[in-house]
């Protein structure tokens, strides 16, 4: 459950004010919490430090993914909801203190599924024989339905069990990707300062053997001088 939820108000996405919204990195943070975020001037992710750049909510795309899943997710939860609340139902509208609708002395114990309606034993033997509708018990029908809303609450963890795993792998791989990258940066960066390093001492080589021309050139001058001098004198 916690792959569902914000990781900054650790609140359940939903599809109004807490969509989940997708930064670069692929960590995933509420419409909320990400519009008080980018307000407050924050613009790194919360949970690697990373920037998003984004300059406003509406910037940043929304994890159809996650909404569809909390969607199904929430849909499993009210079927069952409502599951149990239909057997309290029909049996309101269809007898009052547990009578059958048609046979009022006597109790219903029996649903047909053939009329979804439910029935007294009369009607097993009057409306609705066995030979010709689908008779289940009460018991039997709250069963049938307890046993699908289970079968669907256990797909949808499933399919959202297995999704979270590959969005994790997808995360991984990016922070992978990246982690690579910042790693052929700083190797850049080394070689570029070795490379001034290397310059500045070549320049300082060069000044050198620039200074040491130069004195040589005087030297040349003043020993030219001097012969010219001694030739004269």
């Amino acid at each position: 459950m916690d792959d569902l939820e914000c990781q900054i108000c650790f609140n359940i996405f939903n599809s109004e004010t807490r969509r989940p919204k997708t930064l670069i990195c692929g960590h995933i943070f509420c419409l909320m919490c990400m519009t008080r975020e980018i307000a407050n001037g924050k613009s790194t992710c919360a949970t690697c430090r990373r920037p998003h750049n984004a300059q406003k909510v509406e910037d940043l795309p929304v994890c159809i993914l996650v909404e569809r899943l909390i969607e199904n997710m929430t849909k499993a939860l009210t079927v069952g909801a409502t599951s149990c609340k239909s057997e309290v139902d029909d049996d309101e509208d269809d007898y009052s203190e547990g009578s059958c609708s048609i046979h009022k002395k006597s109790i219903v114990y029996f649903y047909c599924n053939t009329h979804s309606v439910n029935i007294c034993r009369e009607c097993t033997v009057l409306d609705h024989q066995v030979n010709t509708c689908k008779i289940i018990s009460f018991k039997d029908k709250f069963e049938k339905n307890k046993d699908d809303n289970i079968l669907l609450a256990n797909s949808t963890v499933t399919e959202i069990t297995e999704t979270l795993s590959a969005c994790d792998e997808v995360v991984k791989e990016k922070d992978d990707i990246i982690s690579n990258q910042e790693l052929k940066i700083k190797e850049l960066e080394k070689a570029i300062e070795d490379a001034r390093r290397t310059i500045a001492n070549e320049k300082i080589t060069s000044d050198k053997v620039k200074n040491n021309i130069s004195q040589g050139k005087i030297r040349k001058k003043d020993m030219e001088t001097g012969s010219h001098n001694l030739q004269n004198a």
